[in-house]
């Protein structure tokens, strides 16, 4: 299996160099990442922008790394469009922070994951608490061996995977309710964010948000069609009558 590792946190990030390692296991790897850190860019690309890319020695051992001066998304774009890299599936992070419920509409590393999904590949996100990621190794490991071993990458392209450093065991669910709550401070006409996370119970059973918090590891199978079905199919049969 060919293997595109990349991130949000920058090619020198310590979760990437971690998850390059463990990938090993499992196919030939090769990383782009970021030059620099871009969380929070979700599924942003440069257009009619120039963007540096450039291949860089001595970051993971055996493991031909590049950065591009750009957002995750691209780099997953210029692996598939510039390099014509025939990769078969993209593990994005390990993210330096939980991506949980609204979040993930922000994230670089799960927009890295959807862009590989809609290239037709597999994309798999994985995240941890924000002061795990030293600890990362065993969960990792873990995570990975069980997604490899049943070949969850065949039933369904596209994983969001959190995990805590201790955990319980893994564990399906689905996307719940979390945001952070931002304060914002102004000075000489600039404003300043300040952001703590919503940590608490999201109120719905079983989410990511609820049982990551609970030391599980959570897999949720994600979608990046924003289309509501069902509201599609409601408005058609009461409309398309008159």
């Amino acid at each position: 299996m060919r293997i595109l590792v990349t991130n949000d946190d920058g090619y020198n990030a310590l979760g990437i160099k971690k998850l390059a390692n463990i990938a090993k296991k499992y196919g030939e790897v090769f990383v782009i990442a970021p030059k620099e850190e871009q969380s929070a860019k979700s599924h942003s690309i440069k257009v009619r922008q120039d963007i540096k890319f450039k291949k860089v020695k001595d970051i993971i051992d055996g493991v031909d790394t590049y950065y591009a001066a750009s957002t995750p998304a691209d780099c997953v774009r210029i692996a598939y469009f510039h390099l014509g890299a025939n990769f078969d599936i993209v593990l994005s992070g390990v993210n330096r922070g939980y991506n949980l419920g609204e979040d993930i509409t922000y994230s670089g590393t799960c927009a890295a994951a959807t862009e590989a999904a809609m290239l037709g590949k597999v994309g798999i996100a994985l995240s941890c608490n924000f002061k795990e990621v030293e600890d990362i190794d065993y969960a990792l490991e873990y995570s990975l061996d069980f997604i490899f071993k049943h070949k969850l990458y065949e039933k369904w392209p596209l994983l969001n995977v959190n995990m805590p450093a201790e955990f319980k065991k893994i564990v399906f669910t689905r996307q719940g309710k979390t945001h952070y709550v931002s304060n914002y401070s102004e000075k000489n006409g600039k404003l300043a964010s300040i952001g703590r996370p919503v940590e608490a119970e999201d109120g719905i059973e079983l989410s990511d948000v609820d049982l990551t918090y609970k030391s599980y590891i959570t897999i949720t199978p994600l979608t990046y069609s924003r289309t509501n079905e069902e509201v599609l199919k409601s408005f058609i049969e009461e409309f398309d009558k008159k």
